[in-house]
C-alpha cells in the first residue's frame, strides 16, 4: 500500500512524475499519532530500497482513524494538499 504523487521538482532539481509515497512508520498516543511518509522517486526506487526524495512527517489525531488503521491513514493523507492529486497503488 502506498500512494503514486507527482512531485513538479524535487530538492535534487528533476521532477518525479511518478514518485511513490509510502508510510514507513507511526506512533503516538491516545490523542495524535506521528506519520512519517518516505517518498522515492518511484516504485522501482522504493522496491530497490533507494534513497529517498522526501520525508515527510504528519500528525494525524486517533479520532478521524476510521477501520484498519494503515488504510484510513493513507486515506486521512489523501485529504492534505500535498497528497490531494494521489492515486492508490
Amino acid at each position: 500500500m502506498a500512494l503514486q504523487i507527482a512531485l513538479p521538482i524535487t530538492e535534487f532539481g528533476v521532477a518525479a512524475p511518478q514518485a511513490y509515497a509510502k508510510v514507513t512508520a507511526f506512533g503516538g498516543d491516545a490523542n495524535k499519532i506521528r506519520v512519517r511518509v518516505s517518498v522515492f522517486f518511484d516504485k522501482d526506487a522504493r522496491q530497490k530500497n533507494l534513497t529517498t526524495i522526501k520525508s515527510n512527517s504528519h500528525d494525524i489525531a486517533t479520532k478521524d482513524l476510521k477501520g484498519e488503521i494503515l488504510p484510513s491513514i493513507y486515506n486521512i493523507l489523501k485529504t492534505l494538499p500535498e497528497y490531494k492529486e494521489a492515486v492508490d497503488v
